[in-house]
């Protein structure tokens, strides 16, 4: 009966609000905006080296428009024959079928 009494009674107003009851908790609470600090400036540099790659992609010739065309394969008749009879080659595929 006495816990009872207990769990209802309310808890004493120290009159200092929200105020964090402990040290530990408020420097806690205070290091959460400098991690978050951190990681922006870890992303954004992050950012910044995938840029700069990308940007020396572009210049150096290795993305897609500094690519030579991908030439397609030339089957001779018989190996074409021989695909379209096992079902690796569609021969009205050219003509727009499937």
């Amino acid at each position: 009966m006495d816990e009872d009494k207990a769990k209802k009674q309310k808890p004493k107003d120290t009159g200092e609000g929200d105020k964090p009851e402990t040290d530990a908790e408020l420097e806690r609470q205070n290091d959460v905006p400098e991690r978050m600090e951190k990681a922006t400036a870890e992303r954004n540099a992050l950012l910044d080296r995938e840029d700069k790659r990308e940007a020396e992609k572009a210049i150096g010739g290795e993305s897609e428009a500094g690519l030579p065309p991908v030439k397609p394969e030339v089957l001779s008749d018989i190996e074409y024959s021989k695909k379209v009879a096992l079902g690796e080659a569609n021969p009205l595929a050219e003509d727009g079928f499937k």
